[in-house]
């Protein structure tokens, strides 16, 4: 029989690891916790919850909306500054 290589003995040895790693995913599997956390209501508008989600949410509708309204301003055909960082 021949002698394996160094690099042959380290694809045996990452072969094996791997294969180890599957088998033991398979055989000791344990079920993921399921992680839920509910929005918080900051403050509410005629009785419509506003959560911590919606103001995060549109708080970077508006910082996207601003970039873009500035980038795009003074187009030029070949962009420079900002216009260039947006496209």
């Amino acid at each position: 029989m021949p002698r394996l290589s160094r690099r042959g003995k380290i694809i045996v040895i990452a072969l094996a690891a791997i294969l180890l790693l599957a088998l033991g995913r398979l055989l000791l599997a344990v079920p993921e916790p399921e992680v839920s956390l509910p929005a918080e209501e900051v403050f509410s508008i005629a009785g419509f919850p506003i959560t911590n989600t919606v103001l995060a949410a549109w708080l970077t509708i508006l910082v996207l909306g601003g970039v873009a309204y500035a980038a795009t301003r003074r187009m030029k055909l070949v962009p420079k500054g900002l216009q260039n960082v947006v496209e």
